[in-house]
């Protein structure tokens, strides 16, 4: 199965051994387990002191590693709660599942193996060309290497994580100027071919990158064998106006699902919009199948980072025990003032 740990840190130590020591905690925590995901939040101030944060992390986690390195991403962004950063890791029970560390041009990606399926977890893939279009290019054709270096496609990609530099704004494409996110997803396009996805179109999340280099991030499953009942859906019974959720069944039942950017808005107030998608992801929680269904994590994008006592108070209050990160950022449309996303597994 599927856990989820988070740890922060904050205070003087400097920001190499604030990660350094965070990493080697869970390292020791959770001995029993197999590391394969790392996302590191990293708050927008730290990264304003230290102009090579990706660097860094990349090289402390390859000397805490070696060969063996997680997939791992980092977020530069405004963390709402004073803390320097957060770490989430994703990790698996030894007795459940097989981990394959691998990497493709010195890029480290995890493959994890079941009796039932092979899931490949990208980490951040990153590019900064001269133009978002080149760079789109670029990161989808390493996508495709490690693809196929697993005998998978576009196709069996389940959730995509998509960090757009100025994804507001616009560029020049083929001599006219074109929103950024527009550019992106007509690059995106001709590798998501339309006869690909037989399981639905993976649950894709769009955000801005401060940093100005392109990032993706994917997950993706194929079964293992013909005789293996593998799935890989969007259930109109679990989705809604309001959350958008991808079910896939590996080692455990994962249901990722994502608040809608455009659903639509019943009220301006921070605490109704957030008690609206909340009463979304219950519900979907009391529709999934099996007692056990757990809220693993969840991540908070708020607007307004004066809106934070607020959310923290409601979430918290509902969803005491689940790992929990609020952080702010603007790239919201219309009167839409929080987005959630997470998972749930049973």
């Amino acid at each position: 199965m599927r856990v989820v740990k988070q740890a922060s840190a904050r205070g003087d130590k400097s920001f190499e051994n604030k990660i350094k020591d965070t990493l080697e905690s869970l390292i020791k925590q959770y001995k029993e387990y197999n590391l394969a995901k790392l996302d590191i939040f990293v708050d927008n101030a730290i990264c304003k002191e230290n102009k090579q944060i990706g660097l860094s992390i990349s090289s402390i986690i390859k000397d805490l590693f070696k060969s063996n390195s997680p997939a791992f991403i980092v977020h530069t962004l405004d963390i709402c709660d004073n803390s320097d950063i957060y770490i989430c890791a994703q990790i698996f029970e030894k007795s459940e599942s097989e981990i394959q560390y691998k990497t493709i041009l010195k890029h480290p990606y995890v493959v994890i193996k079941s009796n039932n399926s092979t899931e490949v977890l990208s980490g951040s893939i990153r590019f900064q060309e001269d133009s978002l279009l080149f760079s789109a290019q670029r990161c989808f054709d390493f996508a495709e290497q490690i693809l196929m270096a697993e005998d998978m496609n576009f196709g069996n990609i389940y959730k995509l994580c998509n960090y757009i530099p100025d994804i507001n704004g616009s560029s020049n494409y083929e001599n006219t100027q074109r929103g950024n996110l527009h550019i992106f997803n007509e690059i995106k396009g001709f590798f998501f071919e339309e006869n690909l996805f037989t399981h639905g179109k993976p649950i894709i999340s769009n955000r801005d990158n401060s940093a100005g280099s392109l990032v993706i991030d994917f997950n993706a499953i194929i079964q293992n064998n013909e005789s293996t009942d593998l799935s890989i859906e969007q259930n109109a019974k679990i989705n809604s106006d309001i959350i958008n959720c991808k079910s896939v069944g590996n080692v455990s039942n994962n249901y990722w699902f994502s608040s809608n950017k455009d659903f639509e808005i019943k009220s301006d107030d921070i605490e109704q919009q957030t008690i609206e998608i909340i009463k979304a992801i219950t519900s979907l929680q009391n529709n999934i199948k099996g007692e056990s269904a757990a809220l693993k994590f969840i991540n908070v994008n708020i607007k307004n980072k004066d809106d934070f006592k607020c959310v923290n108070e409601i979430i918290t209050g509902i969803f005491p025990d689940t790992p929990i990160i609020i952080y702010t950022s603007d790239d919201f449309k219309n009167n839409l003032l929080i987005e959630i996303e997470g998972l749930i597994s049973c």
